[in-house]
């Protein structure tokens, strides 16, 4: 037996033809249709995560592990709210999230129900594709939305967005009779480097740039740059994976360079300086090379935006005089003596850490250290949108999604108590270690010149300082939980087996974090 609402069988039909293996409910009345369809079938792995915010990160994390797409799913009103920063963080990382929601039929919308609100559009314009229908749609026109939708989905990697409204009675059930079936048109990309080859060609210096890389274009690029294939300088944010190469550059060397055109690959980068650095040079072209989105980071004259994920070999071969060549300089920052503080955390975590192991990288401080102390690990980082909210999510999403391999999350102290709520869940990964950088206070504004002109009264506003007792958190949900002081206690916590998750609070809050970082900087 299934809904009675055969809408909710033909949609689930359709997250099958996406690709999705893996739905995430949020507990509800208003999409009961859907956990009623979805339990009686054998074709999805299905859990239930009460936060919604968290519920759309950890989808987020099985995204960016598995590389397939994930599918949310929430009853009406306020719910839908909280998939919002998911939402935008997909946008702009192009991770394709599937976001359903039930909602209350369109003639009782703005009426005086309860948990309503006008969910149609909700998501734009942060949203690849969205389509708002009733549960008496014709399943031709449901079988034509879901077409598109897919086409979002599968060719462009865009979140979307289904909303379903219901009339009750919704629990009813039905023997399934029908099945939605349809094929989605795949888009052909057609690539033409003429025009990038010819604005390149009127540079007197091109660099190249690597941005954040998915786990397979890491590989990809460190197979093809440890090979020597490439005869050029690659200067690489550090979440491209490939700063620990001998042949590759920190991205913040570009300041020592004024190339006339760029040639970017990947996602965002980290540091703001080489972005203001490349705007004031007023250059020619910059040529991006990257599937499913384009970063026109640089304001060049010339912006160009090619759908590949590799170094096109006849830029090697037509620009091969242009392209900045220069020594790779390798900077000593694990020889630099640290005092206890955030920094040696970092140092001493990542050196505990084996090769290739999946390695999250909270926003704020955590993932600007890698800068300093990298290794080859499988990299994650929410930095679409680059907030706070949902790192530690999306870190125990991705750990529940490859439960065979060792994953580490290192997230401040602000990160982790916005995201608590990730770690209420019936069965949390046993493959996690959480690293907790407690400050007590929102360390990364201490680093910013212009907050030291300030009143301490100002600086208090920009840094919440908290005084959270972790161990009560974590034994609230039943979470491993050590507390570490110093870099031997460290080196211990991190040599523990435990069985579950382990949350592994490191106290700096007497420790001058803004000092080792700055000691780093100058090295």
């Amino acid at each position: 037996m299934t809904s009675s609402k055969p809408i909710a069988d033909w949609i689930l039909d359709g997250l099958k033809i996406m690709g999705v293996d893996s739905i995430i409910f949020s507990p509800g009345s208003r999409n009961a249709p859907f956990i009623i369809a979805a339990s009686a079938r054998i074709d999805f792995k299905l859990r239930v995560v009460l936060d919604e915010r968290s519920a759309a990160f950890q989808a987020l994390g099985e995204i960016e592990a598995l590389g397939k797409p994930v599918a949310v799913c929430c009853t009406s009103g306020s719910a839908i709210a909280n998939y919002h920063p998911a939402v935008l963080e997909a946008f702009y990382s192009k991770l394709p999230l599937i976001v359903i929601s039930a909602d209350r039929p369109a003639s009782r919308i703005d009426k005086g129900e309860g948990q309503s609100c006008r969910q149609m559009d909700f998501f734009n314009p942060h949203i690849g594709a969205s389509i708002s229908v009733q549960e008496d749609i014709l399943k031709l026109a449901l079988e034509e939305s879901l077409s598109f939708l897919s086409q979002q989905v599968l060719d462009k990697r865009a979140p979307v967005h289904i909303n379903v409204g219901f009339q009750e009675p919704l629990y009813d059930l039905m023997p399934k009779k029908t099945t939605m079936n349809f094929t989605v048109e795949r888009a052909l990309h057609e690539i033409d480097l003429t025009g990038a080859l010819y604005g390149l060609s009127q540079c007197d210096s091109i660099a190249v740039i690597f941005g954040q890389l998915s786990h397979e274009q890491s590989l990809k690029m460190r197979e093809d740059i440890s090979s020597g294939k490439y005869t050029f300088t690659c200067f690489v944010d550090p979440l491209s994976g490939l700063l620990d190469l001998p042949d590759t550059r920190p991205i913040s060397d570009l300041l020592s360079f004024t190339p006339q055109g760029i040639i970017s690959i990947g996602g965002q980068w980290i540091d703001k300086a080489p972005k203001f650095h490349l705007r004031a040079l007023h250059l020619k072209v910059h040529v991006h090379l990257d599937f499913y989105q384009s970063w026109d980071v640089t304001d060049a004259s010339d912006f160009i935006h090619i759908a590949l994920n590799q170094f096109p070999e006849e830029f090697e071969l037509r620009l091969k005089e242009q392209l900045i060549k220069t020594s790779s300089v390798k900077k000593g920052y694990n020889r630099v003596e640290l005092q206890w503080s955030d920094a040696l955390v970092f140092k001493t975590a990542l050196h505990h850490i084996s090769d290739w192991s999946h390695l999250h990288l909270a926003n704020s401080t955590a993932v600007r250290y890698f800068s300093f102390f990298n290794r080859p690990v499988n990299l994650y980082a929410n930095r679409g949108i680059s907030g706070i909210d949902g790192s530690l999510s999306t870190a125990i999403g991705a750990s529940l999604a490859r439960q065979k391999e060792r994953h580490f999350c290192i997230i401040g102290d602000q990160s982790f108590i916005y995201d608590s709520n990730a770690l209420n869940l019936s069965s949390l990964p046993s493959n996690l270690t959480i690293i907790i950088l407690n400050n007590s206070i929102g360390a990364i504004f201490d680093w910013l010149p212009g907050n030291r002109a300030l009143s301490s009264e100002t600086q208090r506003l920009f840094a919440n300082e908290q005084k959270v007792n972790f161990e009560s958190l974590c034994s609230s949900f039943g979470v491993s939980y050590i507390c570490v002081t110093d870099q031997q206690e460290l080196t211990n916590a991190m040599a523990e087996q435990v069985s579950g998750t382990l949350v592994i609070e490191a106290r700096t809050m007497d420790a001058d974090n803004t000092a080792a970082y700055e000691l780093l900087k100058r090295t």
